[in-house]
């Protein structure tokens, strides 16, 4: 077997067409993947699926404090992930 493995059409980064991609874009993909490098917002991220109408009962079953449940939060909120809306947040 062979060991040395040919890649085709591999494009160095170099030549990627990332100039059509908007310095925008790049910072908001940029916070979108901060906020979610913590398992804490993952959680309430996917707890959110059906909306969190209450967040002392978030807190509860996810087992976080409320400064932990609030910081990662106000992550998801600032860069839109989730909504705040009438009855609590979404996505």
């Amino acid at each position: 077997m062979d060991e040395s493995v040919e890649v085709e059409n591999q494009i160095p980064v170099e030549q990627m067409a990332l100039s059509a991609v908007s310095p925008q874009t790049i910072t908001k993909m940029k916070d979108i993947l901060d906020a979610l490098a913590h398992e804490d917002a993952i959680k309430i991220f996917l707890y959110a699926k059906n909306g969190i109408t209450n967040s002392t009962e978030a807190i509860k079953a996810l087992g976080l404090t409320q400064k932990r449940f609030y910081t990662r939060l106000k992550l998801l909120l600032d860069t839109g992930i989730l909504e705040k809306w009438e009855h609590g947040y979404r996505y």
